[in-house]
């Protein structure tokens, strides 16, 4: 969900498109619609705190985004808060200090009402930092964080997670869900990025078919108008 004022790179927030709802990094936002103020009330942006305390807001300060997923915890990519000294081959994770949450706003331009928190902890998946350490980088693998807030934010919600029993039925059936965040608009990843929250629509694909190489599916646009077919890392 990396994203700075020139160029953003952000992960968007994943919801199932049920009563339940589960999160999931992403790096665009293609095809999407302006989300409207209390819409996506999960949604939250992840800043620098030293930036923020000298400006009194976050439009600067923000550079990813994440979804709540408690009152007082935040599900995130861990690329976010995580960088990788390409000499030392060493990662480094930020410390709490440094960063703030904000939430109940829709545009990064319109961070100055948003309800903002301090970070107490962030934990990163192990294998995560194991695949930086063991592939010079590779930021692929269990690309994902948690931080700890130390207040509720007025004006947000927690997306609800999803249940075992749905995240299995959308392991075996393509599902629409919902996709939303600050991430690149355009297809071909040429760094298209905008102020406003956004959301679209995506199709689950299963794991084991991201497994395999060789693997082909395809994806149906959510007006049925169109369809992709896909390679495992290439479109075909």
């Amino acid at each position: 969900m990396k994203f700075t004022r020139g160029v953003r790179w952000v992960s968007g927030v994943v919801l199932a498109v049920v009563t339940s709802s589960f999160a999931a990094p992403a790096h665009a936002i293609i095809a999407g619609q302006n989300a409207q103020l209390g819409e996506l009330p999960s949604v939250v942006a992840i800043g620098n705190k030293t930036v923020y305390a000298s400006e009194g807001n976050l439009t600067n300060a923000a550079f990813c985004g994440g979804v709540l997923i408690s009152q007082r915890l935040v599900l995130t990519a861990a690329h976010c808060v995580v960088d990788f000294n390409t000499v030392t081959k060493q990662p480094r994770v930020s410390v709490p200090a440094e960063l703030v949450v904000g939430g109940g706003v829709i545009g990064l331009n319109d961070m100055n009402g948003a309800s903002v928190a301090n970070v107490l902890r962030v934990d990163v998946t192990t294998d995560y930092l194991i695949s930086l350490i063991t592939s010079a980088g590779d930021s692929s693998t269990d690309d994902i964080a948690v931080l700890q807030i130390d207040a509720t934010l007025p004006g947000t919600q927690p997306v609800a997670l999803a249940t075992a029993a749905q995240v299995a039925a959308i392991e075996n059936t393509p599902t629409l869900l919902t996709t939303a965040g600050w991430g690149d608009t355009d297809p071909q990843a040429q760094g298209s990025y905008l102020p406003q929250l956004l959301r679209t629509s995506v199709t689950s694909v299963a794991d084991g078919l991201c497994a395999d190489p060789h693997a082909t599916f395809a994806v149906t646009s959510p007006d049925g108008l169109s369809m992709r077919a896909f390679k495992i890392g290439r479109a075909h």
